[in-house]
């Protein structure tokens, strides 16, 4: 359903009754140490038995803020899986406009093999500390396209990066920078601008901070239709 009017983004109007995603599960070790990963698929129902929405919406905004949270459970000890804002490897300083980013997705239904995404590049097209239209949302400059709509977005810096709480002057280093390049996760993408693929090409990325707010406080879900 398009959040701005309510219509339905599918030709037959049929509304999704479950979502379903691959997961990594540990298997076996083998001889030089390495463990081995398998690949399970789950479906996890959108509502309940009683037609209730399982998703969490935005405390402030609902489903203005095109992003939800569902609870993945029963899960064992074995999950291989992990959620892209929790990865180590990101580093946490501040986009600005101009970086480089890359929306993980499956334009067309195309991925990369072994169902691994494909990484489309573009750059920040908006002042990541405001908001647009008051909604907690990044404009970036890229081509993407059906298919991309709920992808992870990354941040990419090269050369200096300096991490959020690190001070550091012109001319001066204090040690505590990053020399090199460094990603960060910036946060959902939800669809681009206008329906001509080759008109604008801005694409709206929900800032990373309403996946906290959504799970920590979120309302129950309401369904999208009447």
């Amino acid at each position: 359903m398009d959040p701005i009017n309510g219509q339905s983004l599918s030709k037959s109007a049929i509304q999704p009754t479950h979502v379903e995603l691959p997961l990594l599960f540990k298997a076996d070790t083998t001889s030089d140490g390495r463990t081995m990963l398998k690949r399970k698929r789950y479906s996890i129902p959108l509502y309940n038995d009683g037609g209730v929405p399982s998703w969490l919406e935005h405390s402030v905004f609902g489903n203005r803020v095109d992003v939800v949270a569902i609870k993945i459970a029963g899960m064992d000890s074995s999950l291989a899986s992990l959620p892209v804002n929790s990865l180590g490897s990101f580093v946490d300083f501040e986009p600005q406009v101009g970086d480089d980013v890359f929306v993980l997705g499956y334009p067309g239904g195309v991925d990369g093999g072994h169902e691994l995404a494909i990484w489309k590049r573009g750059s920040i097209a908006s002042q990541p500390s405001v908001d647009i239209d008051q909604l907690p949302k990044i404009l970036v400059d890229t081509a993407t396209r059906k298919g991309m709509s709920g992808a992870p977005v990354i941040v990419r810096r090269s050369g200096i990066i300096v991490p959020r709480g690190v001070t550091s002057t012109p001319g001066s280093l204090s040690g505590e920078e990053i020399i090199g390049q460094a990603d960060t996760f910036l946060g959902v993408y939800s669809g681009r601008i206008g329906d001509d693929p080759m008109g604008l090409q801005l694409g709206i990325v929900w800032k990373a901070s309403v996946i906290d707010e959504i799970v920590k406080g979120g309302l129950p879900g309401q369904p999208p239709y009447p």
